[in-house]
């Protein structure tokens, strides 16, 4: 079971990190460089390209964001080969997984198109749902809404390939 069926199967579960306290051991509190080592760990690991290892880094990525003071996550993207926004974008996927999962075998392996996916209100995810073929990041609509919520134009024909093929920062 990946980290985001777990996830969405108990919501209540810590799957680990959370709580300042290593994996299974909760009486003895990570340091906030082990926390930050471990929350990279866990994020680089997840990006593979696959729309599970997407959903997995977005998990991460929102719990990090949780658990991390505004230094701690400058520290922790500094290590990460995604920058500040990217990394802002996967933890608003993993702070939707409730969405994301239900529709997870109709999600391409794009991101972009799954951020987008994810912060779309609920009246406007719904109306899309009744699309078909809309959450494919080709379409023109779907495009208008990722520039609309600061991507660039050109997001659906990068495919969030373009730099590095992992959804990362290129040079990395």
């Amino acid at each position: 079971m990946s980290d985001t069926q777990e996830a969405a199967a108990n919501p209540a579960a810590d799957t680990g990190t959370g709580g300042n306290f290593a994996p299974g051991a909760k009486s003895n509190p990570m340091t906030p460089e082990a926390l930050i080592a471990d929350f990279a760990a866990k994020i680089i690991e997840a990006g593979r390209g696959s729309v599970t290892s997407i959903l997995d880094r977005g998990l991460w990525c929102a719990k990090a964001d949780e658990k991390l003071n505004q230094g701690e996550q400058k520290k922790l993207v500094a290590v990460l080969p995604i920058d500040q926004s990217t990394f802002s974008r996967f933890a608003q996927i993993g702070k939707n997984l409730h969405r994301l999962n239900a529709i997870k075998d109709q999600l391409m392996a794009s991101y972009s198109t799954i951020y987008i996916i994810a912060t779309m209100e609920d009246a406007e995810f719904e109306a899309a749902m009744k699309v078909e073929g809309l959450i494919s990041p080709g379409d023109e609509a779907l495009q208008d809404r990722g520039v609309a919520r600061g991507l660039p134009q050109s997001f659906a024909d990068q495919g969030d390939r373009g730099r590095g093929g992992q959804c990362g920062r290129g040079g990395r």
